[in-house]
């Protein structure tokens, strides 16, 4: 523990909403209030699979929902709660539908990247922590963009952490 704060590692994931259809990002044409009303839903739908095996909902960053593991509590097994919540999101996810103008509802899939690096833990002088994520978040971000609808990808960092536990594929 230095003075800046405690210094640990966590798993963070990082979800976004995507038209089955049409690549990456909302269905276009998605009205911006349906779009939020969305990622509301997509971040209490987060929160309920997150916490129950003792995650943290982080919170929106732009278009995406983020959620952690390893504080205040830290597991061996972080990685791998992590991939159980999100091929649970992808399940449920898939069965949601939103409202589309032309009367058919938008098909709906979540993709998620997941990556575990270092976080440090600072406390405030109310005596309440602060987590800082900085480049572990960003670059569990950075791989959400580039994962496909209805996908999980784990950063190599995290891959020896969930090996064990799920089949894993290769990617360029």
């Amino acid at each position: 523990r230095s003075q800046l704060g405690e210094r640990r590692r966590v798993t963070v994931a990082c979800c976004g909403l995507a038209g089955v259809d049409g690549g990456s990002g909302a269905p276009r044409g998605l009205d911006v209030e349906v779009l939020s009303e969305a990622l509301a839903g997509l971040r209490e739908l987060v929160s309920a699979k997150v916490e129950p095996l003792g995650g943290s909902l982080g919170g929106l960053l732009g278009g995406l929902v983020w959620f952690y593991f390893g504080h205040p509590q830290a597991r061996e097994d972080d990685a791998q709660r992590a991939v159980r919540v999100a091929r649970a999101l992808i399940a449920q996810v898939e069965r949601l539908g939103l409202p589309n103008p032309a009367g058919r509802p938008w098909r709906l899939a979540v993709s998620i990247a997941i990556h575990t690096g270092p976080a440090v833990v600072s406390h405030r002088p109310d005596g309440a922590a602060e987590l800082q994520l900085g480049s572990t978040l960003d670059l569990a971000a950075g791989l959400q963009r580039v994962t496909a609808p209805g996908s999980v990808v784990v950063s190599a960092e995290s891959c020896p952490l969930v090996a064990r536990g799920f089949a894993l594929e290769a990617l360029e």
